[in-house]
């Protein structure tokens, strides 16, 4: 037996096959797609896996629009001198990164496409997951959602921490796989595959469109 049959051995001993139901009220969150990732003047950049995501990003927030599910963004954005409301993360950690989301710095404005309509709510945070100190979990009790869709950056960074805490707060959590975006394909794929395995779904694109058409007939 190689050695990879004998992991996924142990995994499916452990884990099982278990999935978690897509309900009749999905949401769709995109998490932190700001125009950073993508400028090579950003120290937040990587060449090809973020745009490659963003062109998913777009198509999964024009499907559900036309569809009428919600659509509800989360960004990061420090309005204080020297980022105090981030931290230790900010300053100790990640300096260098997180002023990137400092208030009317252009790489934290929305990239391409992904920019929220007048009438989408926009969730404000200062640490990875969506719902750590924010209104999140409120938003989406109020907006009558049973399952979240999560797409967005980074893969194992922001959308995994949100992933993990939706599951936290009740909602059953599907990631749309070709609509996150990492710095790298192993770091990228492996936090799909560990997301799936313990709290989440990692669905294709058109797998998450065939489950959104089934939700709104139903």
């Amino acid at each position: 037996m190689s050695e990879f049959e004998d992991l996924a051995e142990n995994y499916l001993q452990c884990y099982g096959k278990n999935e978690l139901p897509f309900g009749k009220m999905p949401v769709l969150l995109v998490i932190d797609a700001v125009h950073g990732y993508l400028d090579p003047g950003c120290p937040l950049y990587a060449p090809v896996r973020f745009e490659e995501a963003r062109q998913s990003i777009v198509r999964t927030i024009e499907a559900c629009r036309s569809m009428g599910i919600p659509v509800v963004f989360s960004s990061v954005c420090y309005s204080t001198k020297n980022g105090n409301n981030g931290g230790n993360w900010y300053k100790y950690k990640l300096p260098q990164v997180l002023n990137t989301y400092d208030e009317g710095n252009p790489f934290r404005e929305f990239a391409k496409g992904c920019t929220p309509r007048s009438d989408e709510i926009v969730v404000i945070k200062q640490y990875s997951s969506s719902f750590f100190g924010t209104s999140m979990s409120s938003v989406l009790t109020g907006l009558g959602c049973d399952t979240l869709i999560c797409c967005g950056y980074s893969t194992s960074g922001c959308v995994r921490a949100t992933v993990l805490d939706a599951m936290q707060h009740g909602f059953n959590p599907y990631v749309v796989r070709e609509a996150c975006g990492d710095r790298h394909a192993t770091v990228n794929d492996n936090s799909l595959f560990d997301m799936q395995q313990k709290f989440s779904e990692v669905r294709s694109e058109k797998e998450i469109m065939t489950l959104l058409e089934a939700a709104v007939k139903a």
